[in-house]
């Protein structure tokens, strides 16, 4: 996953103050939370940014251009998780309210678990 992000970001347009990472299983995010995060971040002095679901982190994570550099020079043994751990006080973790910020989808079991989950909510 890390070589992903690296080779997002090095495709990023230069004026890109941050950056928001999405993983592709966790389709249950949705815009608000997305918009939340962003509204946090311009409001936040911090220059990470995770979602949260009560209190558990999960994605998407933003992250400022002051980390990109450090982003583009982690070893690809390396995950997002060893710049996390290394910034925890640059850290602001923002309540989404929607649990899918912790849901991924792996298999097709899985996804007609979540479908069958959001058809009984409607």
């Amino acid at each position: 996953m890390l070589s992903s992000v690296q080779c997002g970001l090095k495709h990023l347009p230069g004026k890109a103050d941050a950056m928001m990472v999405l993983l592709g299983d966790q389709p249950l995010v949705d815009a608000g939370t997305i918009n939340r995060l962003l509204r946090a971040y311009r409001r936040s002095a911090r220059d990470i940014l995770i979602a949260t679901y009560q209190g558990r982190r999960g994605h998407p994570v933003l992250i400022s251009r002051k980390y990109f550099d450090e982003i583009l020079a982690l070893a690809p043994e390396k995950s997002l998780r060893d710049l996390l751990s290394r910034h925890a006080g640059d850290i602001d973790e923002v309540e989404s309210g929607q649990p899918g910020v912790l849901i991924d989808i792996d298999t097709k079991e899985e996804y007609q678990e979540e479908i069958h989950k959001l058809k009984q909510r409607i």
